[in-house]
Protein backbone atom coordinates (compact mmCIF):
# COMPACT_ATOMS: atom_id res chain seq x y z
CA UNK A 1 0.00 0.00 0.00
CA UNK A 2 1.02 3.37 -0.91
CA UNK A 3 -0.08 6.99 0.85
CA UNK A 4 1.04 10.18 -0.84
CA UNK A 5 0.99 13.19 1.03
CA UNK A 6 1.11 16.93 -0.81
CA UNK A 7 1.24 19.62 1.87
CA UNK A 8 0.66 22.98 -0.22
CA UNK A 9 1.51 26.22 1.52
CA UNK A 10 -0.36 28.89 -0.81
CA UNK A 11 -1.26 32.74 -0.36
CA UNK A 12 -4.75 33.27 0.07
CA UNK A 13 -5.25 34.46 -3.31
CA UNK A 14 -4.59 30.92 -4.80
CA UNK A 15 -6.00 29.02 -2.29
CA UNK A 16 -9.53 28.91 -3.84
CA UNK A 17 -7.90 28.08 -7.42
CA UNK A 18 -6.14 25.44 -5.59
CA UNK A 19 -9.23 23.87 -3.91
CA UNK A 20 -10.76 24.25 -7.50
CA UNK A 21 -8.12 22.12 -9.40
CA UNK A 22 -8.43 19.87 -6.59
CA UNK A 23 -12.44 19.18 -6.09
CA UNK A 24 -13.33 17.77 -9.19
CA UNK A 25 -10.05 15.43 -9.18
CA UNK A 26 -11.55 13.43 -6.06
CA UNK A 27 -14.27 11.44 -7.42
CA UNK A 28 -12.35 10.32 -10.46
CA UNK A 29 -9.64 9.59 -8.66
CA UNK A 30 -11.51 7.48 -6.16
CA UNK A 31 -13.36 5.72 -8.60
CA UNK A 32 -9.67 4.19 -10.00
CA UNK A 33 -9.54 0.63 -9.34
CA UNK A 34 -6.03 0.88 -7.05
CA UNK A 35 -6.95 3.99 -5.20
CA UNK A 36 -8.77 3.36 -1.74
CA UNK A 37 -8.96 7.14 -0.42
CA UNK A 38 -8.26 10.63 -1.81
CA UNK A 39 -8.86 13.78 -0.05
CA UNK A 40 -8.65 17.24 0.43
CA UNK A 41 -7.55 19.27 3.58
CA UNK A 42 -7.35 22.39 5.54
CA UNK A 43 -4.48 22.77 8.30
CA UNK A 44 -6.41 24.03 11.15
CA UNK A 45 -2.83 25.73 12.91
CA UNK A 46 -2.15 27.18 9.43
CA UNK A 47 -5.07 28.80 7.29
CA UNK A 48 -2.74 28.89 4.10
CA UNK A 49 -1.42 25.52 3.78
CA UNK A 50 -3.69 22.93 2.14
CA UNK A 51 -2.65 18.68 2.42
CA UNK A 52 -3.95 16.36 -0.49
CA UNK A 53 -3.76 12.93 0.69
CA UNK A 54 -4.06 9.36 -1.07
CA UNK A 55 -3.94 5.83 -0.41
CA UNK A 56 -3.31 3.72 -3.41
CA UNK A 57 -3.48 -0.38 -3.30
CA UNK A 58 -0.53 -1.19 -5.59
CA UNK A 59 2.24 0.85 -7.02
CA UNK A 60 1.23 0.15 -10.19
CA UNK A 61 -2.17 1.99 -9.66
CA UNK A 62 -0.11 4.80 -8.14
CA UNK A 63 2.27 4.61 -11.62
CA UNK A 64 -0.53 4.76 -13.74
CA UNK A 65 -1.86 8.06 -11.96
CA UNK A 66 1.49 9.58 -11.74
CA UNK A 67 2.08 9.55 -15.83
CA UNK A 68 -1.69 10.88 -16.28
CA UNK A 69 -3.05 14.10 -17.65
CA UNK A 70 -4.94 14.61 -13.82
CA UNK A 71 -1.53 14.20 -12.14
CA UNK A 72 -0.34 17.35 -14.29
CA UNK A 73 -2.98 20.14 -12.44
CA UNK A 74 -1.58 18.27 -9.33
CA UNK A 75 1.83 19.73 -10.62
CA UNK A 76 0.48 23.13 -11.26
CA UNK A 77 -1.01 23.68 -8.24
CA UNK A 78 3.17 22.62 -6.68
CA UNK A 79 3.91 25.69 -8.73
CA UNK A 80 1.22 28.14 -7.01
CA UNK A 81 3.31 27.35 -3.36
CA UNK A 82 4.57 30.32 -1.62
CA UNK A 83 6.71 27.69 0.31
CA UNK A 84 8.14 24.33 -0.95
CA UNK A 85 6.18 21.68 -0.96
CA UNK A 86 6.25 18.45 0.81
CA UNK A 87 5.46 15.47 -1.69
CA UNK A 88 5.72 12.41 0.16
CA UNK A 89 5.56 8.95 -0.88
CA UNK A 90 5.34 6.10 2.18
CA UNK A 91 5.11 2.40 1.52
CA UNK A 92 3.54 0.21 4.12
CA UNK A 93 3.28 -3.12 4.25
CA UNK A 94 1.68 -3.22 7.08
CA UNK A 95 -1.50 -1.21 8.50
CA UNK A 96 -3.61 -1.50 11.72
CA UNK A 97 -6.57 -0.21 12.68
CA UNK A 98 -8.79 0.17 16.12
CA UNK A 99 -7.82 -3.05 17.01
CA UNK A 100 -4.22 -1.67 17.77
CA UNK A 101 -5.77 0.84 20.20
CA UNK A 102 -7.89 -2.55 22.34
CA UNK A 103 -4.23 -4.51 22.14
CA UNK A 104 -2.64 -1.67 23.38
CA UNK A 105 -4.79 -0.59 26.36
CA UNK A 106 -6.35 -3.73 26.98
CA UNK A 107 -9.22 -3.75 25.57
CA UNK A 108 -10.30 -0.04 26.93
CA UNK A 109 -11.07 2.03 24.44
CA UNK A 110 -13.56 4.74 25.50
CA UNK A 111 -13.96 5.47 28.91
CA UNK A 112 -17.56 6.16 27.74
CA UNK A 113 -18.34 2.60 26.80
CA UNK A 114 -20.16 -0.04 29.45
Amino acid sequence: MFIVHLHLTVSPEKQADVIRTFQPMIEPTLALPACLKCGLFSDVANDDRLIFIQQWESREGLERHLRSEQFLKVLACMDMAVEKPELVFQESANTHGLGMVEQVRGGEISPFRT
